[in-house]
């Protein structure tokens, strides 16, 4: 009937009568975790904590009990502002982190945890999780994507670009992943690059696709650029149309070599190629300046 509250109070009186019943001693611990996920869906935050924090001290081996205070954390966080969201999410991401340490090989607890940790600003103990998580599935481009999002924030851009650019590798037609990756270029000072990958995602989010590659690619005034690349090349598997500042432009897609060419008139405007390893970004320090030998006194 869902009276949960009456439901504990038999439970609780049946115990009392006796003590040794299995089936209501695990009959009261379901009522109470059922009890706990309705405050949370009341968004009675507070008392959901409470009862949760109690329920783990007895069970705190429990998976699921840390995975029900964990989201009563992390959903009392949205409503949150400031510094009191921070340290909620910070406690969340504690809490699944216990639960994934529990259940080990569970990836959706590692994801949460990540998630939590880079919402309170724990941004080394979220590359922890991403990594640890990409180590259950090595081809999760969502978990690339936080983790590169996440090292970019670290100012880490070589690390950042090296997941990013696997990611794009394995979903190229992925188009954020494209403008992600063309963002740590720029936060890199890499620009050329950055306009390589900015080039591919604005086609592909503004573009239109003709509706026969080839037969479009044919239309490229002879001599051109456009028309030595399809000599060369042959015919794109994708080619798109798009506008920027009044000027048309059009993308030839060649996903099978890792690579896009952008034309206006005819003329090149930019190669895109993601095939080969991303460019070395950090600088090095510079060296300290030599010390001036002085004279003895």
């Amino acid at each position: 009937m869902g009276d949960l509250v009456k439901a504990e109070a038999v439970l609780r009186a049946g115990i009392q009568q006796a003590p040794g019943d299995t089936d209501l001693v695990n009959s009261l611990a379901l009522v109470r975790r059922q009890y706990a996920g309705k405050l949370i869906e009341e968004k009675r935050y507070d008392e959901a904590i409470g009862f949760y924090t109690e329920l783990a001290k007895g069970s705190p081996g429990d998976a699921d009990l840390h995975v029900g205070l964990g989201d009563a954390y992390f959903k009392r966080a949205v409503a949150r502002e400031g510094d009191a969201r921070k340290a909620d999410y910070r406690s969340a991401a504690d809490e699944y982190a216990r639960a994934a340490e529990i259940k080990q090989g569970e990836a959706d607890l590692l994801f949460n945890s990540a998630l939590a940790y880079t919402n309170a600003g724990e941004l080394g103990q979220a590359v922890e999780r991403w990594r640890a998580l990409l180590q259950l599935k090595p081809d999760d481009t969502d978990a690339m994507s936080a983790l590169g999002s996440t090292l970019a924030e670290m100012k880490k851009y070589d690390e950042a670009a090296a997941i990013l650019h696997k990611a794009v590798n394995l979903k190229p037609r992925e188009k954020n992943l494209h403008r992600q990756l063309g963002g740590v270029y720029a936060r890199a000072d890499n620009q050329p690059k950055s306009y390589e990958e900015m080039v591919v995602y604005i086609s592909m989010e503004r573009g239109v696709a003709a509706e026969n590659a080839a037969d479009a690619a044919k239309k490229a005034p002879a001599g051109s650029e456009a028309a030595k690349t399809l000599a060369s090349l042959g015919p794109p598997e994708e080619l798109r149309f798009w506008e920027a500042e009044g000027q048309k432009y059009e993308t030839w897609f060649y996903w099978g070599k890792s690579q896009a060419l952008t034309f206006r008139g005819g003329a090149s405007v930019a190669k895109s190629e993601w095939g080969s390893p991303p460019p070395r970004l950090e600088k090095p320090a510079p060296a300290a300046p030599a010390k001036s030998a002085g004279k003895k006194r």
